[in-house]
Parts: C-alpha cells; structure tokens; sequence
C-alpha cells in the first residue's frame, strides 16, 4: 500500500491480549525491532515516540517523515484495547520498496510472539 509522499508502507491490526498492558506491549514492540536490526541494519532503531497514556503511540526513525530510508515502526492502541494499528515503512534510495510486506510479517510475528510470552502471566 503506498503512503503520502510515494513511501512504501504496509498497515495491519494486531491483537493485544487482555492483560498486556500498553507499556509491555511496547517493550515488545522495541524487542522486535532489535531482534529486527541484528539481522537487517536498515531496521530503525531510533524510538521517537514512546507515548503510553492518552493514545498509547510509539514510533522508530523519524516516522512521519517522507524522506527517511529503512524500516520504520509506527504502532498505536487506544487505552485497553483488545487491538493495536501497525504500520511499517520501508523506504529505500528514491522511494523503492525494501519490502514493506514481509518488514510487516516480520515484525508482527516477533510482536506477536512476545505479547504471547507475557499474556499467560496474572
């Protein structure tokens, strides 16, 4: 899907287990993204954006920015919401798509995957 500006972009919803708070769900956002980076550099490690309270925001790499190569991150959830907005951009030389899609697939499983690991606890 293309964003503003021609940057490659992939959007998904993620399901948030009940009993993960959004600050956890952010901790495993940014576990994600370095497991990420240890394998791809271009993964964005930058965190812009960490807001917890009043509609839960977190973003690597300057995300609102057109101009900006690599992965990055943008991941919402309003209050206790079951769910979360992902978005990745993946922005290579002169707007080419460094594979938003499986950036996208990448990361969710990663997200997934740990929100998983904290869920069973009470």
């Amino acid at each position: 899907m293309a964003a503003s500006g021609c940057v490659p972009e992939e959007t998904a919803t993620v399901a948030v287990p009940a009993n993960v708070s959004t600050a956890a769900l952010f901790d495993c956002a940014d576990a994600a993204v370095r497991e990420l980076h240890r394998t791809d550099e271009q993964w964005n490690l930058r965190i812009d954006r960490r807001q917890v309270a009043d509609g839960g925001v977190f973003e690597t790499g300057t995300f609102d920015e057109d101009n900006v190569m690599g992965y990055r991150v943008r991941l919402v959830r309003r209050g206790a919401e079951p769910i979360a907005a992902l978005n990745v951009r993946a922005a290579g030389p002169y707007f080419t798509d460094l594979g938003a899609a499986p950036a996208l697939s990448s990361f969710r499983s990663r997200l997934d995957a740990c929100t998983a690991r904290i869920a069973p606890i009470r």
